[in-house]
């Protein structure tokens, strides 16, 4: 009995596992399509996913869970 416990416990365990994804992008002004630098940008909902524009409106957030 108890293995059947512990075997149910560890395939939910890894029922809940994510996959994670790296996303990228580039900020620029709309009228003038310049880089924009220092943006921050959010994933709402998803702990510690923000990242900032760099020189070139450039930014990248890794390991957001899917």
């Amino acid at each position: 009995m108890l293995a059947l416990l512990l075997m149910i416990c560890i395939s939910g365990a890894a029922s809940t596992t994510l996959t994670m994804q790296t996303i990228r992008g580039h900020v620029s002004d709309m009228s003038s399509d310049e880089p924009m630098i220092g943006v921050t940008i959010v994933v709402e909902g998803v702990e510690n996913a923000t990242a900032v524009s760099d020189i070139n409106g450039n930014f990248v957030i890794n390991n957001v869970p899917v």
